[in-house]
């Protein structure tokens, strides 16, 4: 889905590029101009030049420029995906006295208004803006198998098609699209969960607690019991978590607690090595492959993933 943005975020990737001189008069310019046009710059710049900014006016030049997209690919060296994008180049030289090229990055189609009158804008992108790649995952298979050795609860559900989610008990994507990830389950899909603390040593303690209740009742409510709170505020789910964390964490033996905090530790250092240093990541190892597979980074309908061979 694009992201619409207001169109002030244009003026400054603008303001810093020349445009060529036309041969047209300033009163044809004038002319040519819609009072549409003139309308709609009033409208975005008066409401939003700035703190310390008041418009006072808008007049048309005879600077224009035409500009053509080319689409560029770029490998992403710290995940395993192609990045797609447009960069605009003017056709003619059109940069300061009529020389060399104008280059942006991006382009903006206004695409409506919002409810307050707003003109709304979004950036012109290629369809697909980017596309991940096959790539050997045995060494996350190991991480898994450490967890298993470990006796850390952290699959939940049945069936042929697997997802691993790499994920933080404090990761606000992980509790908003929790609802999402419970229903797949009755879709015969297999959820392995993979620990990641990004948020420093209030993850780990959260993440030893989660182990205490999970040894306990499982994984599966272990994690209702973590989620299932906050009525969909995640500030208020957070408080409430870290508040039972300090309540209870003494309860868990000190052996257990330091054997799993360096544990905790470790997964977070081997994960973050190979790339993965965000929550959620999902990761997908096709049935027909032993070792390779994809890691996305956020969340991605698991549909989308079973298309990947």
């Amino acid at each position: 889905m694009k992201k619409y943005l207001y169109f002030l975020t244009v003026l400054a990737l603008t303001t810093s590029f020349s445009c060529a001189q036309s041969s047209k008069t300033s009163k044809d310019v004038v002319s040519s101009a819609t009072k549409e046009d003139v309308e709609l710059v009033k409208k975005m710049f008066g409401h939003a030049a700035g703190r310390n900014l008041e418009l006072v006016d808008v007049e048309p030049t005879n600077k224009t420029v035409t500009l053509r997209a080319y689409k560029v690919k770029f490998k992403d060296k710290k995940s395993p995906r192609y990045v797609y994008g447009y960069v605009w180049l003017s056709t003619e030289e059109a940069g300061k006295d009529g020389k060399g090229k104008i280059m942006t990055f991006k382009i903006y189609e206004i695409t409506g208004e919002s409810k307050d009158g707003m003109p709304l804008a979004a950036p012109i992108e290629p369809e697909k803006q980017e596309e991940m790649y096959k790539t050997d995952l045995s060494w996350f298979k190991k991480i898994v198998k450490e967890l298993e050795d470990k006796n850390i609860p952290h699959t939940i559900g049945k069936g042929d098609k697997v997802v691993y989610i790499v994920w933080d008990v404090y990761c606000p994507f992980c509790y908003n699209n929790f609802g999402k990830v419970a229903k797949s389950l009755k879709e015969g899909i297999k959820l392995v969960f993979v620990p990641l603390p990004v948020h420093g040593e209030t993850s780990v303690k959260g993440f030893v607690y989660y182990t205490y209740l999970a040894r306990k009742e499982g994984a599966q409510k272990a994690m209702g019991h973590i989620f299932m709170r906050g009525d969909g505020n995640f500030g208020k789910f957070r408080r409430s978590f870290e508040e039972e964390v300090e309540k209870n964490y003494n309860k868990i033996p000190e052996k257990e607690r330091k054997e799993l905090e360096k544990f905790y530790r470790d997964i977070r250092a081997q994960l973050v090595k190979k790339g993965i240093n965000a929550t959620p990541t999902i990761v997908y190892i096709p049935p027909t492959e032993k070792d390779k597979g994809y890691i996305h980074r956020g969340f991605i309908q698991f549909d989308k993933l079973f298309e990947l061979k």
